[in-house]
């Protein structure tokens, strides 16, 4: 076996070993998430969401920790991994479209347009008396942030 042949498998080795030690951290930090909380959650409450415990053994105590597991921590944790999967592959495609591994959403300018098109929206909308229900004005900006966002795409596209 020559020389570059024993280097490249000694790198793979340290690799799968970074990448089984990066799985595991974020496995662990998961399940810290889960377990984390104001409501105290108990491993026999995993066992029940896991279907291994029976309805009829589970306490109304139980079933409150496992509602409070089951539809509030378990979607962040779900979500998260998902959005942090979703920003690193976007992030990796943009570096590897750039060849530049400094290379991010600012370059592209699309920021830029998210802001402009909310500094401007407060600007213009500001002269008119615009009555909106609280749960529409807290989603209001950040979607005009992101259509901001989308058109400046769609115009670098052209």
């Amino acid at each position: 076996m020559n020389a570059v042949a024993l280097l490249w498998n000694r790198k793979s080795f340290t690799t799968n070993k970074l990448t089984w030690a990066l799985v595991m951290m974020v496995s662990l930090l998961s399940l810290c998430a889960l377990q984390l909380g104001a409501v105290q959650v108990q491993a026999s409450d995993f066992l029940a969401l896991l279907g291994w415990e029976s309805d009829a053994n589970i306490s109304a105590a139980a079933q409150s920790r496992l509602y409070v597991l089951e539809h509030i921590r378990l979607p962040r944790v779900l979500f998260s991994l998902c959005i942090g999967a979703a920003l690193g592959l976007s992030g990796g495609l943009t570096q590897a479209l750039f060849r530049n591994p400094l290379a991010d959403p600012g370059l592209f300018g699309v920021s830029a347009g998210a802001a402009c098109t909310v500094a401007l929206s407060i600007v213009f909308l500001s002269r008119f008396d615009l009555h909106l229900a609280a749960s529409v004005r807290f989603f209001f900006f950040p979607a005009l942030a992101f259509f901001g966002a989308l058109a400046t795409c769609f115009l670098l596209d052209r």
